[in-house]
């Protein structure tokens, strides 16, 4: 299976065991109808309607006020994000726990082992190594 299959499986999974990452909320990922992803960067709200300001790739900015053309994505998980799903996803009799050092390394406390770097200067899982997603793949 591909790196990229892979990473998307763990996102995926990380998004469904953590609800706060699908939050209409600033950073939310979303499919708006015909048009492809967009960013939430703020909601307010105008006479009880939900008005969502969405940034695209393309750095083009729209308004969106029906919340039914909206296909939920969810937030980009964070490295941290990842340590609280471990938490969820591994067997109550496991005796491993981690811990992210700060030299950038994920490692098995219990263990004393190294599994992997991660890079502390890029927060979310999609911009880590092979290594690590691999890794978290091993666990779902």
């Amino acid at each position: 299976m591909k790196t990229e299959e892979k990473l998307k499986a763990v996102t995926d999974d990380i998004r469904n065991k953590l609800p706060r990452l699908m939050k209409l909320e600033k950073g939310c990922l979303i499919d708006v109808e015909y048009t492809g992803m967009w960013e939430i960067v703020s909601c307010e709200f105008i006479h009880n309607e939900a008005v969502y300001s969405v940034i695209n790739e393309f750095s083009e900015t729209i308004e969106i006020r029906k919340a039914d053309i909206l296909k939920i994505i969810g937030k980009e998980p964070t490295i941290l994000d990842c340590l609280e799903w471990i938490k969820l996803v591994q067997p109550k009799s496991s005796w491993s726990s981690y811990a992210i050092i700060m030299d950038g390394r994920l490692v098995d406390t219990f263990a004393e082992k190294t599994i992997c770097k991660v890079d502390l200067s890029k927060p979310y899982i999609k911009d880590q190594s092979e290594e690590l997603v691999n890794f978290l793949y091993g666990l779902l």
